[in-house]
């Protein structure tokens, strides 16, 4: 007799989980189609915006002409202090006659993380005399970092009407900093 109890009771508990999982894949089920439902209408759209857009034409980017090679030169007053001897004016006037100095690419630390630029081609008689050097890592201008293509834009952005600039470079590994003042 014991035994048929504990059959009985036994059959009720399963019958009791079976319908819960029943009740639980329903659910689930529900939740299927649900999704199904959104996944058809997402694609629906994207297919809608893709007959939409527009496909321009390939065009080779403009790019705006520099000038002449700017002759910007500075006077090394000591102590980490440069100041603009000629060139100033026609560099704040056309920044991009500036570039055309100097090369400037993002660089890598070994890890593969971006930690400034490095300069190089920099003509001697402009940023060379104002302290840079072949090889140099910018790393920051008046303490702002320079390490993605829009830190950089934006640091210049927010000085070019400074009255002097602090760079800190890497150079063969070893911090450098120094400023240039836009007048001796």
């Amino acid at each position: 007799m014991t035994l048929a109890i504990l059959l009985a009771c036994n059959s009720e508990v399963d019958a009791q989980r079976l319908d819960a999982l029943e009740t639980e894949t329903k659910k689930l089920g529900a939740d299927v189609d649900r999704l199904e439902t959104q996944l058809s209408d997402l694609e629906a759209r994207l297919a809608e915006q893709e007959a939409r857009r527009e496909v321009l034409p390939r065009e080779r980017p403009i790019v705006r002409e520099a000038g002449p090679p700017l002759e910007l030169t500075c006077v090394d007053r000591g102590d980490g202090i440069f100041a603009f001897d000629k060139g100033w004016e026609e560099a704040a006037e056309d920044p991009s006659r500036l570039l055309s100095s100097i090369r400037i690419v993002p660089h890598l630390s070994n890890g593969g993380v971006a930690d400034g630029f490095r300069l190089s081609a920099i003509r001697p008689d402009t940023l060379y005399t104002c302290g840079f050097r072949n090889g140099d890592i910018l790393q920051a201008v008046n303490g702002m970092p320079v390490t993605t293509m829009d830190e950089l834009t934006n640091a210049f952005l927010a000085t070019q009407d400074a009255e002097e600039w602090t760079f800190s470079v890497s150079r063969r590994g070893a911090p450098q900093q120094w400023t240039i003042r836009s007048a001796l």
